[in-house]
């Protein structure tokens, strides 16, 4: 016999196991008493609490020794016990928890027995779900607990909630206590970048320090503190999941929203033209990916459906993340300043956007302080000049090897490279056979045909492009460096 029911997610009882309750058919010789847990949500996660209350004559003992127990109540099939799992010293440690995520379709009993048979006495059984057990702020906990009701916590809930903890005006040390407990407790019903953008937000980043929004100068932010106001914490939730705090350019330009696509007609290395960035090592590597590994070029891009992408970057190896709008800086008849969007004016239907969003993205990370760069601002001019080798690992997450010289290596081993799917690339410090000094390289293909062995090095700019022969190439030993991606 059912003997109670539980409101979930919160339910408290103060019950008696008596000699009079029904026997446990599990447990030869012992009373129960079954609860029926109403309420339930699948994928959420219920703690349960059995405490036997003292007994009045000896303090230093319980009542009875609790035992809990979980039951598929339409089979009666126990699909989880527990005894001694108490907290405290004894005889505290007697009493009994368990924790279990609610499977769809299953109706449970939460059943009070005991150890040994033929125990009685009072006791409480207390459930909560995690959000309950967890988290102080009413609000907090109630939203999210509703919004992972369908087993995660999307990007919009996660904006969701943080909006919703700026009710008062003012982020209390309470909410921010919350925030950061859900953000790293409820870690595995995030997304990964919802998680990483969402631990930039409550548990602070360097590059916090700063908003700039596409303007000249940056106004100090900070990270998130307890008395944090509305504003401020918008402006977070803006840098890192809406892409509101746009790089500075330079001042003649200004920013227009963008039209196109992220992708016309699929990922080819003739849309990736450099602009007025000096960024051609960053360059060459995005396009040395469309030839060599497009599906680590579609894989950067997470389309958020609200005219935002979040872009994907690697530090050592480790996934990063933030996020980008369509906003790019354009001259005053419209075109691009940038990386090329593919088409011309910014109100093109057909401009293609994925390079300059992924420019535009490697520029806003800059602030984090973790691309090596001499100059951390969020800014375009702040990835001027730099090394295809770590462009390479940050782009891919894989490691990188450089030859200083073409003569420390064989032109087998060149061929054999450029036949791979590995990133290469050549940094090249010669204006010979029309090349760029000072300039960046992705070395793409190679022509047999005539015997001599023409490497392709494609021009980020997307023209100039130069062929070379290993003859040309051994002339050159010194001027010309060699990187490529180990896999």
């Amino acid at each position: 016999m059912v003997k109670g029911r539980g409101l979930y997610p919160i339910f408290l009882v103060r019950g008696k196991l008596e000699s009079t309750d029904s026997s446990n058919p599990t447990r030869p010789g012992c009373f129960r008493d079954d609860y029926l847990l109403r309420g339930l949500l699948p994928n959420q996660e219920v703690t349960v609490n059995l405490n036997a209350h003292v007994d009045p004559a000896d303090f230093t003992r319980l009542q009875f020794d609790p035992y809990l127990q979980l039951v598929n109540a339409d089979s009666g099939q126990v699909i989880t016990y527990n005894d001694d799992s108490g907290s405290g010293s004894s005889p505290f440690h007697l009493n009994s928890k368990l924790t279990f995520t609610v499977q769809e379709g299953i109706n449970y009993i939460v059943r009070v027995t005991s150890f040994a048979q033929g125990g009685t006495g009072n006791y409480t059984l207390r459930l909560v779900d995690w959000y309950g057990e967890h988290l102080s702020d009413g609000g907090i906990a109630n939203l999210a607990r509703d919004l992972a009701r369908d087993g995660q916590l999307s990007r919009n809930d996660a904006i969701a909630i943080f909006r919703n903890t700026k009710d008062g005006g003012v982020v209390d040390a309470t909410e921010l206590t919350d925030l950061r407990t859900l953000v790293s407790d409820r870690r595995s019903l995030m997304p990964n970048y919802v998680h990483n953008l969402s631990d930039k937000i409550v548990n602070g980043n360097v590059a916090n320090q700063w908003y700039t929004g596409g303007g000249q100068t940056h106004e100090a932010l900070g990270n998130l503190y307890a008395g944090s106001s509305a504003d401020h914490l918008e402006k977070l939730i803006g840098k890192w999941f809406l892409g509101s705090d746009r790089p500075t350019a330079d001042s003649y330009t200004t920013y227009q929203f963008v039209n196109g696509s992220l992708f016309q007609n699929g990922i080819s290395i003739d849309d990736v033209a450099q602009g007025a960035c000096g960024d051609c090592y960053y360059l060459a590597t995005l396009a040395a990916a469309a030839v060599d590994k497009p599906a680590l070029i579609q894989n950067m891009f997470i389309d958020n459906g609200d005219n935002t992408y979040t872009v994907r970057l690697y530090n050592n190896g480790v996934a990063d993340y933030v996020t980008v709008d369509r906003y790019f800086p354009t001259y005053s008849w419209g075109d691009r300043v940038y990386a090329s969007w593919g088409g011309g004016s910014y109100n093109e239907s057909d401009n293609e956007l994925w390079v300059a969003l992924a420019e535009k993205a490697y520029a806003q990370i800059n602030e984090s302080g973790w691309l090596g760069r001499w100059d951390s601002t969020n800014s375009y001019s702040g990835i001027s000049l730099g090394f295809e080798w770590q462009a390479m690992a940050q782009i891919s997450g894989l490691t990188t090897t450089t030859r200083w010289s073409t003569n420390d290596m064989t032109q087998q081993e060149l061929i054999d490279l450029v036949n791979s799917d590995r990133l290469l690339e050549a940094g090249v410090f010669t204006n010979d056979y029309g090349l760029v000094s000072a300039h960046v390289y992705a070395i793409t293909s190679y022509n047999p045909s005539n015997g001599t062995f023409q490497f392709r090095f494609h021009n980020p700019w997307g023209f100039s492009h130069a062929d070379l022969t290993w003859e040309q190439l051994m002339n050159t030993a010194g001027s010309i460096r060699i990187s490529w991606t180990l896999s």
